[in-house]
């Protein structure tokens, strides 16, 4: 094809003519995916190069509408690394948030908006070396008024917590500009659309917020519940500690209004607690030990029928071999014609909070969540 021919030349030299940036600007939207891979492979190879001039961005940026179906794969990947490179030469890195918006402002599927998935080379050096520049984009995020934007943000925050980076907070640059109906908004969209799994994220961000609010009434009211209500309710230990390390952080006069607040607020999870504790457990909840371990027999012998049924009609236990296990003290195995040494049992197990409120009111909190997400901004006419 010449259009491929056209670009693969292209990519051999290091000037341009203002015809041939016609060109590619044109090219960079054909109908045929090749040509457009072809494209996308220059901007990747020339970035160093070009990478700075407008015609370059404006050509990266027609990208920004691709589906990121498999068959586009191929150019995502060009495109990742393009970005990528933005980033680690630090050169124009702005652009690579520019080119994020317009891509979400493109794309209406929720799987077409996980950026970080998407673009995983971008995003690993994100999470390594921009995370203020990442904080100022959940901001804006959260503050936009497009649904699209939130559910990006909260795929971002999702990466975060599988990182097991949770000290994520948000802009106070941008947060000082905002009025309180703002300010608002940006709270209820987080508690719509961050799952309360990811209550460390969630502590830190609103707790960023209050930083740079705590001097407005409204605000302060918001968080007051929030923090004694809404968090405090399905984790009040978490709350309590997180609050206490805060507390012992914050030195100064100018923290001082901030310092008496969190002291309120742990005062009144304090109240909560006690009077919790004092309810009487109903006996009801307490069946006898014998009773107990009575339910968890017929419970095993229920579940050993089910999995002896699904055995038989699974093509996998007829491949395999089944290996009777014997109890005992210490295990080993064969391998490569020799047993191991014999090791000792060790007990292993993964334990995470769950909100409180997943067991006592979950339909309640899932419509309370819905209505956060479609929560208007307040006019402050």
């Amino acid at each position: 094809m010449q259009e491929i021919e056209f670009i693969q030349e292209l990519q051999k030299v290091d000037s341009i003519s203002e015809e041939d940036i016609g060109k590619i600007s044109s090219l960079a939207t054909s109908e045929k995916m090749a040509v457009r891979a072809e494209v996308a492979c220059l901007l990747m190879i020339k970035h160093q190069v070009w990478g700075t001039q407008k015609w370059f961005k404006d050509v990266l940026n027609s990208f920004s509408s691709i589906s990121s179906n498999g068959e586009y794969n191929i150019i995502l990947q060009y495109l990742d690394t393009c970005l990528y490179s933005y980033l680690i030469k630090n050169v124009e890195a702005i652009y690579v948030w520019n080119f994020f918006d317009a891509w979400i402002r493109e794309h209406k599927k929720i799987e077409e908006l996980n950026i970080g998935k998407i673009f995983p080379a971008t995003f690993s050096i994100i999470f390594k070396s921009f995370i203020p520049q990442l904080e100022s984009f959940l901001t804006r995020a959260f503050n936009n008024d497009s649904h699209y934007f939130h559910f990006a943000a909260e795929d971002i925050i999702k990466e975060l917590y599988h990182m097991k980076y949770t000290a994520i907070r948000l802009d106070p640059d941008i947060l000082n500009k905002l009025s309180d109906y703002d300010i608002k908004f940006i709270v209820f969209k987080i508690l719509g659309y961050v799952s309360e799994l990811y209550i460390n994220i969630l502590c830190e961000m609103m707790f960023s917020i209050l930083e740079v609010s705590i001097n407005e009434k409204n605000i302060r009211n918001l968080f007051l519940e929030l923090f004694t209500g809404y968090f405090a309710y399905d984790f009040p230990d978490i709350i309590k500690e997180f609050l206490q390390k805060k507390y012992g952080e914050l030195e100064g006069e100018s923290n001082r209004e901030l310092r008496r607040f969190i002291k309120k607020i742990i005062k009144r999870i304090d109240a909560w607690l006690k009077q919790l504790k004092e309810i009487p457990r109903l006996k009801e909840f307490h069946p006898p030990l014998e009773r107990r371990a009575y339910y968890r027999r017929l419970e095993q012998q229920h579940w050993n029928g089910v999995m002896e049924e699904a055995r038989k009609s699974s093509i996998f236990s007829l491949i395999t071999q089944d290996i009777v296990l014997k109890g005992g003290t210490k295990w080993f195995t064969s391998y490569d014609g020799n047993y191991t040494e014999k090791e000792p049992l060790n007990k292993f197990e993964m334990t995470a909070p769950l909100p409180r409120s997943d067991f006592t009111d979950p339909v309640g909190r899932a419509i309370q969540k819905y209505q956060y997400r479609f929560y208007k901004r307040e006019s402050n006419k």
